[in-house]
């Protein structure tokens, strides 16, 4: 395999990974909110965390809840309110994700065109 192929191999394996995962208290430590605060959010529906596996229920949260975790506390520290982050968040959350199966899709084609060549 050149290492071109090589390195489309790679990106779309990181790409698909979705398993990445942080517990409450470091997405609290890197977004700078309490783990109370993440929790109302997400009995509130606003974020969700990931499923665990084992008997220990630990609170385990995706990168991508990482963002709209950020953009939320950004949003309400420019005034808004929970609510109206959380919906302007969501919104970008919908562009993020057209924008991670575009490039996906994208990466899919060159791959493709490059075994042609």
């Amino acid at each position: 395999m050149n290492n071109e192929n090589d390195f489309i191999q790679r990106v779309r394996k990181i790409v698909k990974q979705e398993k990445f995962v942080l517990g409450i208290g470091d997405l609290a430590t890197a977004i700078g909110v309490s783990q109370r605060q993440l929790r109302y959010w997400e009995k509130q529906g606003y974020i969700r965390s990931e499923q665990t596996t084992g008997t220990r229920q630990h609170r385990k949260y995706s990168y991508v809840t990482l963002m709209k975790v950020h953009m939320i506390q950004s949003y309400i520290a420019s005034g808004f309110t929970l609510n109206v982050a959380a919906e302007k968040s969501g919104l970008h959350e919908e562009m993020a994700n057209a924008l991670r199966r575009l490039i996906g899709e994208r990466l899919f084609r060159f791959s493709q065109r490059q075994k042609w060549v």
